[in-house]
């Protein structure tokens, strides 16, 4: 990121800081109409993000959801529910199945075993996530992208700003990142929408602590 970069970001950090998140999306998406994604996990409380979008706008703006091929069917199920709401989902896939992944990589995803392998584990998630994101930016070719993460969730995140700048030039804003548990939950409640309870990232791990790198790899 050159000098410019930095200061265009700390002024939309600046700008939108004081802002609620209908605000902020409402700003961001007069500023890249036609040219902006959101991401969704199909996570717990990942129906929050697209609710407030359309709220905030009457475009409809893409939803890209990565398909690692390792989730299981709750998540499949909140993916479902966004196409039946109406939302324009874009799924993008992993090349590579959980067969030929554990014939390759023997447990590579549980990060609880003695032999755990960090470096085998972020190869694979590189593969199964970055990968598919990856050729998502090259087809849809955003300047900008809303993401529904949240700073309570890991230390990791607690860092994390409004607005940061992605290594292919993409603006990554955050709306909701200062929103704390019971605000997300709130916000569930008052509009009745669905929760997945039962959602499991493969790329963070048995553990469920590792980052996938989605947010680190792509959003600096």
């Amino acid at each position: 990121m050159n000098s410019f970069d930095k200061i265009y970001e700390a002024d939309f950090n600046e700008i939108l800081g004081n802002n609620s998140p209908l605000a902020r999306i409402e700003k961001i998406e007069r500023l890249y109409s036609g040219s902006l994604i959101m991401t969704t996990s199909g996570g717990k409380h990942s129906a929050v993000l697209p609710h407030l979008v359309r709220r905030a706008t009457s475009k409809k703006i893409p939803i890209v959801f990565v398909d690692t091929l390792h989730y299981s069917k709750p998540t499949y199920d909140m993916i479902d529910y966004f196409k039946t709401e109406g939302y324009d989902v874009r799924t993008f896939r992993s090349r590579y199945s959980q067969e030929e992944l554990e014939a390759k990589y023997p447990g590579w995803w549980n990060d609880t075993a003695s032999d755990f392998s960090q470096a085998i584990f972020e190869d694979v998630v590189r593969k199964i996530k970055h990968d598919p994101l990856e050729r998502a930016f090259t087809k849809l070719n955003p300047q900008a992208w809303l993401s529904g993460l949240t700073s309570f969730k890991t230390q990791e995140r607690k860092s994390k700003s409004i607005v940061e700048y992605n290594h292919r030039e993409i603006m990554k804003f955050h709306p909701i990142i200062n929103w704390d548990e019971e605000e997300i939950e709130q916000y569930i409640r008052w509009h009745s929408l669905p929760r997945n309870e039962h959602h499991f990232d493969v790329t963070k791990g048995m553990s469920q602590s590792n980052e996938c790198g989605i947010h680190t790899t792509f959003g600096e």
